[in-house]
């Protein structure tokens, strides 16, 4: 049993050492694999024009977290919208392409419930970006600020272009993963 107990805790004083030495950044992060059409979209926003604190939370937050898991295009691009419902109404009446799940999904509490998911994830190694209460608020205040600063209203036309291109690229790119997302999308 002790001997057990001595190659356990030499391996995972190796594990905490090989963890120790990994400094992602959104920059080094493993790439993503594409699985979804969002993953073919752009990895970065122009944010200039959001106000500061929005900005600041991109920088500081969004880019270091979603960059860090290799999938801020995913995020960037996905067409979760978190808004009331007499905002999707509108937005389903203005623009009927809204109703298609693979152009906008809004989702009541959307951005919060991914989020916590991240926020309550348990830190492995010491390198995986933890988020504080703080933080958390700020970044789903950012995600919903942003998918409807992009999404909607006057944005509503280019975001459906755009869900429009990404969906015909990753049919075109990856046939069998597009049928096996619109099998599921059928069965549910």
């Amino acid at each position: 049993m002790k001997s057990r107990s001595k190659s356990f805790c030499r391996h995972l004083g190796l594990l905490a050492a090989a963890c120790a030495t990994l400094t992602y950044t959104h920059a080094s992060a493993p790439a993503a694999k594409i699985l979804y059409p969002a993953d073919l979209g752009p990895t970065e926003i122009d944010v200039s024009h959001y106000p500061p604190e929005h900005q600041k939370t991109y920088r500081e937050i969004f880019l270091e977290v979603f960059g860090f898991f290799g999938t801020a295009a995913r995020v960037i691009n996905s067409p979760l919208i978190e808004a009331d419902p007499n905002l999707e109404n509108v937005e389903k009446r203005n623009h009927p392409e809204f109703s298609d799940a693979q152009i906008a999904q809004f989702v009541p509490m959307g951005w919060k419930k991914r989020v916590e998911a991240i926020r309550l994830k348990p830190p492995c190694c010491g390198a995986c970006p933890v988020l504080s209460l703080k933080e958390a608020k700020a970044l789903r205040q950012f995600l919903v600020y942003d998918s409807l600063a992009r999404k909607t209203g006057v944005n509503a036309g280019a975001w459906i272009k755009h869900r429009k291109n990404l969906n015909e690229r990753f049919k075109k790119e990856y046939p069998d993963r597009f049928r096996e997302l619109h099998a599921n999308l059928n069965q549910n």
